[in-house]
């Protein structure tokens, strides 16, 4: 699906398929902000992390954990560190530090010893919470 065809269908269309109706404000303010010719996704793969964060926390309903997401599973980079990840945190924290609680400080401090591969990191953080197989 294209931008083009997202914002042709209708919101009834779209809650069929399990869209809540924040997501449909979401997905149509993506689609908008690349019809606008505001997003190029072939840019994104050039720019560096953090630019590539913040270019896409311009468009409403992106956030920071979003983003990182994005910049994961998407464009596969391979030092992205989402510390306000509750399951990071949950991770470390069981992992590491006997399940004592921590915050995005103490995961941020905790990631700088895992660079450069803090994506690779945080994927076997999520896996030893939950490690039923995953097929990406």
């Amino acid at each position: 699906m294209n931008s083009s065809v997202l914002l042709a269908l209708s919101d009834d269309t779209l809650k069929a398929t399990g869209l809540s109706r924040q997501k449909i404000a979401y997905a149509r303010a993506l689609s908008e902000f690349e019809q606008q010719g505001r997003l190029d996704l072939t840019l994104l793969d050039g720019m560096d992390d953090e630019a590539c964060t913040r270019h896409l926390c311009e468009i409403k309903g992106v956030g920071r954990w979003t983003a990182q997401m994005f910049l994961m599973f998407c464009l596969r980079r391979p030092d992205v560190w989402p510390v306000d990840d509750i399951g990071v945190q949950r991770g470390i924290s069981r992992q590491f530090f006997e399940g004592e609680p921590i915050g995005p400080k103490e995961a941020l401090q905790f990631g700088e010893k895992l660079k450069p591969w803090r994506t690779v990191a945080a994927w076997y953080l999520w896996r030893s919470l939950d490690p039923a197989v995953v097929d990406y």
